[in-house]
């Protein structure tokens, strides 16, 4: 099993946060794989952060246009811009779009939505020619990190819509076991 090792601390309003992953036991090849992706995009730079703006909601449906091609639907068959710019407008801390960019351009994006203990992922998209570098995997890794210090017990990935790339995530069996220490 995968074991997420989370720790931080607060001192005079200041904060400190580092998280490592260890395996107990021998690894399946199928979780050394998806540890060696998030590490090598984790090494990549990537900027991993949440959507600011309504600006960010409509560079990301960009990207979610260019993953409805890939996928081989017509963009009338996906959702509509104006679905995005209301999710922005409703301004809920319950809908969360997170990003990743690469040199200021978002390359990927994950909207998920929080309801008392349970995020839901809904949907995610990444331009073509970042799928080789793992800033998909990456950003799902941290949105589960981030999860978890929140204190949220369930994470829902939803149907994978029997794309390739969501199947082989999910088929990994990768489990995070929180450990809370108190001193």
């Amino acid at each position: 099993d995968m074991v997420v090792l989370d720790f931080g601390g607060l001192k005079d309003g200041y904060g400190s946060d580092t998280t490592r992953t260890v395996h107990v036991g021998e690894p399946t090849d199928e979780e050394r794989k998806v540890f060696e992706i998030v590490l090598r995009a984790q090494q990549a730079g990537f900027e991993i952060q949440l959507a600011q703006g309504e600006q960010d909601y409509l560079e990301y449906y960009q990207v979610y246009e260019n993953s409805l091609r890939r996928w081989g639907n017509q963009l009338h068959e996906g959702y509509q811009q104006r679905l995005f710019s209301l999710l922005f407008q409703r301004r809920s801390p319950h809908i969360q779009l997170w990003l990743a960019r690469r040199d200021g351009q978002i390359v990927s994006g994950n909207l998920c939505f929080y309801a008392r203990r349970h995020v839901v992922y809904w949907l995610g998209a990444t331009l073509e020619e970042q799928l080789p570098s793992g800033v998909a995997k990456l950003l799902m890794y941290e949105i589960i990190q981030d999860s978890c210090r929140k204190g949220y017990s369930w994470f829902d990935f939803n149907p994978s819509a029997t794309l390739p790339g969501v199947e082989f995530f999910k088929a990994a069996g990768l489990k995070h076991v929180q450990i809370e220490i108190v001193v």
